[in-house]
């Protein structure tokens, strides 16, 4: 079983003394990282003379897990472990032996939020070149921890730079079209403007009104005479047709 991708975990505990009334003691860093995929090693130290760790294998880490009491899948307890150490409260218990000697045991306590398991480590002190080596793994673990989110944040204001170029180039472009528009729609008023002051457009109401003058009713009384006229013509045209007749009659009777 393999823990899998797990980022390098740093952060400064809490320090509790237990039987002792107050000591001032140099301030701790703890470090968590995998030396390999299938093992989680935990070391805390104050660069002076006190440099503690503890190596945790999977199966280990599944022992421990039913301890505490958490269920559910390893990798779910292994991201409680990292949530825990991130974000929660996190404590160095140091227990003092003597006055000379320093702190006998230490645990490493870690709990996500106030009602929630707590997850207790042990931790075993390291001497001479074995304490030298953890603190120079805490040291450029650290130190590339720090490089990497450093490059993560210039990415982000690059990213931050082009955005805010992009908006001041759409911005422009909007300014102009609400320029163009502008002179566009004031042209447009003009043109109505002139269209109906212009004198072609006079000539034509003027020459709608002659219309509507030449198409106007005639008047009764000449009604009267041009349908009498018609009828007059009518009845000419009747007799000379009835004469024509008469004398063609008369031909033949002959």
């Amino acid at each position: 079983m393999e823990i899998g991708d797990f980022a390098a975990i740093f952060g400064e505990p809490k320090v509790e003394w237990i039987n002792r009334a107050s000591l001032t003691s140099h301030p701790f860093l703890f470090h968590v990282h995998t030396p390999n995929p299938s093992h989680l090693r935990f070391c805390v130290t104050d660069f002076h003379s006190n440099t503690w760790e503890s190596t945790k294998s999977t199966l280990q880490l599944h022992d421990m897990r039913d301890e505490i009491g958490i269920g559910g899948a390893m990798s779910e307890f292994v991201d409680y472990i990292i949530t825990s150490l991130k974000f929660g409260d996190v404590r160095l218990r140091l227990e003092e032996q003597s006055v000379d000697d320093g702190a006998a045991c230490a645990k490493l306590c870690a709990q996500k939020s106030k009602g929630m398991p707590v997850f207790s480590l042990s931790l075993t002190k390291l001497f001479d070149c074995a304490a030298s080596e953890a603190i120079a793994t805490l040291s450029l673990g650290l130190f590339n921890s720090l490089k990497a989110k450093e490059c993560s944040l210039l990415k982000e204001q690059e990213r931050s730079l082009q955005l805010t170029t992009m908006i001041s180039t759409e911005k422009e472009k909007y300014e102009s079209i609400q320029s163009q528009l502008g002179q566009y729609t004031k042209k447009q008023k003009l043109q109505n403007m002139n269209a109906s002051n212009s004198p072609d457009k006079s000539i034509g109401h003027h020459y709608i009104g002659l219309t509507k003058t030449t198409n106007r009713a005639v008047p009764a009384h000449r009604r009267a005479k041009t349908r009498g006229a018609l009828l007059q013509d009518s009845e000419d045209d009747n007799e000379q047709e009835h004469s024509l007749r008469s004398t063609s009659e008369d031909k033949v009777d002959k």
